[in-house]
């Protein structure tokens, strides 16, 4: 069995759209007939859960990290897209990581529990901040969400500069892109944080329609501006591991495939 690839999803501050790319990753990812897990380690304010419908779920992340339960019972299906879920605690309220007592200890076996499972891709949803840094010797991979300003991206440069110092490749991603006058370019977000911008999300209607339907956007509609973006993101991410389970490659050249694709159409 291969060790999944484990990405994370983090960002310097709430509400820049982080739980949401997550979501819709995972959605499209296993549209792409891989086996995906979404975990949701935000303990102050899980949303995964809720942004995909799941509005009552017995067991949560804290619940496999304090050893209560086995992480695959924890595990629930996504019943309409099929990504696997490992939700926050919903029924709990917690204002401060101190309110639960979780030490580095249980967050290493927590991950080593992660990177066991049969997966193809792991992705992880994270609070705001990095908690637990030895936890980032387990992941393959970060995507570090921020919104075109300038207070976020200068959270999000401290984020990478912290992601460098573990020597975990992380992709920077702009989120909620309006093209106004006031907003930061990728030129400038670039030259500030001395590295490539991965995607400009645009800011789109429907992502606010699949939050409140708990429908991700790529099911509610997989052509809106943002699914288009997030499929590129996708796709990017699957070629690092390759083919998925079930899908066979097709290595024919080019003209090939347009010419059998019109010997099809004119059989019908």
């Amino acid at each position: 069995m291969q060790k999944p690839y484990i990405i994370i999803v983090s960002s310097p501050k709430g509400g820049v759209g982080k739980s949401v790319v997550s979501i819709n990753l995972a959605v499209a990812l296993k549209q792409m007939r891989y086996n995906v897990l979404i975990v949701d380690t935000d303990i102050i304010n899980p949303c995964v859960g809720l942004y995909m419908g799941l509005n009552d779920t017995s067991n949560g992340v804290l619940d496999v990290i304090s050893n209560k339960i086995d992480i695959k019972r924890a595990i629930v299906p996504h019943p309409s897209s099929g990504v696997r879920i490992l939700p926050g605690n919903l029924s709990r309220t917690i204002t401060t990581t101190k309110d639960v007592k979780i030490t580095t200890p249980q967050i290493d076996a927590f991950m080593k529990k992660l990177a066991g499972l049969d997966y193809d891709f792991v992705i992880i949803d994270t609070q705001p901040g990095i908690e637990f840094p030895s936890a980032l010797t387990v992941l393959d991979e970060a995507i570090l969400v921020a919104q075109p300003n300038k207070a976020s991206c200068i959270s999000a440069i401290k984020m990478l500069g912290r992601y460098g110092k573990a020597k975990l490749k992380c992709n920077l991603i702009i989120n909620r892109v309006r093209n106004r006058k006031f907003e930061l370019d990728m030129r400038e977000i670039e030259e500030m944080a001395e590295t490539k911008v991965s995607e400009m999300f645009p800011e789109d209607e429907k992502v606010q329609v699949g939050v409140a339907e708990g429908v991700p956007t790529f099911s509610l509609d997989g052509k809106a501006p943002f699914s288009r973006t997030i499929k590129d993101l996708a796709q990017m991410y699957a070629s690092r591991i390759g083919t998925a389970q079930g899908e066979e490659a097709d290595d024919r050249h080019p003209l090939v495939k347009i010419f059998h694709g019109l010997i099809g159409k004119k059989r019908k």
